[in-house]
Order: structure tokens, then C-alpha cells, then sequence
């Protein structure tokens, strides 16, 4: 069996449509399906097609489910470092420091 390089999605043109019309909106878009339908796949494409944008890819992770907020915090820590001269106010990285103790061990340095 031969597989396509790069291969190709198929019957996803009217998803891709709906994420393109959601963008040009400046909507936020979520893409949820069954395990192993190509979520992550037609994420990770049409956000590449976006190359003239700073873009976060934001996904939970099977194991995220046993461990509380496991999927914000690793987003909150992606977001932080991508914006590393971002002004956030003192109650807003208090709150932030109960999921991510740098930034309480930063605040006090």
C-alpha cells in the first residue's frame, strides 16, 4: 500500500469552509469528533495554512482526564511563553500561580 506525501483529506471541504468563514469572523472554532477521525490532523492543517498568523494549537491529551486542569495548565504555560512581555495584573498572576507555581515563585523573587 502506497500512502500519499503529503496525504491529502478527503470529504473535509465543508468542515474546512465552516473553519474559514469562523475565521474571517474572528470566531473562536473547536472541532470535536470520535477518537481517530482527524481532529488534530485538520487542525494542524488549516492552521499552517495560516502561516502569516501566530497560532497556539492548543489539545488535551488522553492522560489529561486523571489529573486535574492538566489541559490548561500546559495551555496557560504555551500562551505565557509564546507572549513572554505580556502585562498581566497582579490578581491575574496570583490566580494563574495556583496552577502554575513559577509564577508564584517568580512574584516573590
Amino acid at each position: 500500500m502506497s500512502v500519499l506525501r503529503p496525504p491529502t483529506l478527503v470529504g473535509r471541504e465543508d468542515v474546512w469552509a465552516q473553519m474559514e468563514e469562523a475565521w474571517e469572523q474572528r470566531l473562536g472554532i473547536m472541532i470535536e469528533g470520535d477518537p481517530g477521525s482527524g481532529k488534530s490532523r485538520l487542525a494542524q492543517d488549516f492552521l499552517r495554512s495560516r502561516q502569516d498568523h501566530q497560532i497556539l494549537f492548543f489539545q488535551g491529551r488522553p492522560g489529561d482526564a486523571g489529573i486535574p486542569y492538566a489541559t490548561h495548565t500546559r495551555n496557560y504555560r504555551q500562551t505565557l511563553a509564546a507572549n513572554p512581555d505580556l502585562d498581566l495584573p497582579q490578581w491575574v498572576v496570583r490566580e494563574l500561580a495556583r496552577m502554575l507555581p513559577e509564577l508564584g515563585r517568580r512574584r516573590r523573587q
